[in-house]
């Protein structure tokens, strides 16, 4: 009973951040008495520095390590770390990891048409862990015009700090009309269009699937409420077994694989994808469009993704 008990504990929800092998470790004395109760503790190394965002690329020219790292460390203070990060990953990574793997000691910024080139078409394209192509990029020039900006910053910075920044100031090989991103904006919108009229016969089968889902795990909660545990209840063509659970949460042994199974959150999982059609059907919004803010202490939800106007109803009428 213990273990069941322990199993129970620790293999739900809480296995990847708590695992049963490293509590026993820690209560056994085997670790350290000052040893964090979660093993997320470890695996969490918290935010990198600018220094340490360029060390993961394995940049070989010393100077541009020293370059990309106080560059990065500038435009910290005016970014959050995701931002960072990302920025990081596109100067140090698609930018100067790609052109050193291309022209081995290559250490300043100065690009030859031809470099400069070669190394736009190469990030049209998405590449797996051995270098080679694995697709289309789905938005080349955002990363261009990142680049771009790294010049444009380097060039502004040396009219104010030229012992700095001075000594990095080279032409930059993008020009402004290949940044533009009206055409892939165009593209992207005429893309979602099609994917509409493409998905839209198909709606009424996805309301129907999300009703019923919703209605079959509610039942089969409410069956497993209402039985004590041990006793095998028999639902929409299901035969289950009620486990003790943990508060809050109903789990059964289904008989015919022998799993556990959470059914509370399987409930919840199919009330939230029913709400979450319904919503998108009845609003007519789509992802990106809507804002949305939930209030953790109530269960509203509040959608906000069109503009809205004061209008006087006509006498007799009701404003809606």
């Amino acid at each position: 009973m213990e273990l069941d008990t322990a199993l129970r504990e620790h293999q739900c929800k809480s296995a990847v951040d708590k695992p049963l092998y490293y509590t026993l470790l820690r209560e056994t004395g085997v670790l350290p008495p000052d040893s964090p109760p979660r093993l997320k503790a470890f695996r969490m190394t918290g935010q990198l520095s600018p220094a340490q965002l360029v060390g993961k690329y394995q940049i070989q020219s010393p100077a541009m390590r020293v370059l990309l790292t106080a560059y990065l460390a500038e435009r910290a203070p005016q970014l959050d770390y995701v931002s960072l990060v990302k920025l990081a990953a596109t100067l140090c990574g698609l930018f100067w990891q790609d052109l050193e793997r291309h022209h081995p000691g290559i250490d300043s910024l100065h690009l030859d048409p031809e470099v400069a080139v070669a190394w736009k078409e190469r990030l049209k394209l998405l590449h797996d862990k051995h270098g080679n192509p694995a697709g289309e990029r789905a938005s080349p020039r955002s990363k261009l015009l990142t680049v771009r900006a790294f010049y444009q910053d380097i060039a502004r910075w040396a009219a104010e700090d030229p012992g700095r920044w001075g000594p990095w100031v080279a032409p930059c090989p993008i020009k402004a009309s290949e940044c533009s991103l009206f055409k892939e904006t165009r593209q992207r919108k005429a893309a979602m269009d099609q994917r509409t009229r493409t998905r839209l016969p198909v709606l009424p089968a996805l309301v129907r699937t999300a009703e019923t889902g919703r209605r079959i795990t509610r039942e089969r909660l409410e069956a497993a409420l209402a039985a004590a545990p041990g006793q095998i209840i028999r639902v929409h063509g299901a035969a289950l077994v009620r486990r003790p659970g943990q508060a809050g949460r109903v789990y059964a042994t289904d008989l015919a694989t022998g799993k556990r199974r959470d059914l509370t959150y399987e409930e919840e999982r199919a009330f939230w994808a029913w709400a979450i059609v319904e919503v998108l059907r009845h609003t007519g919004i789509r992802v990106g469009a809507p804002r949305v803010w939930w209030r953790l202490d109530s269960p509203q939800m509040l959608l906000s993704g069109w503009p809205l106007s004061s209008t006087v109803p006509p006498p007799g009428g009701t404003t809606v």
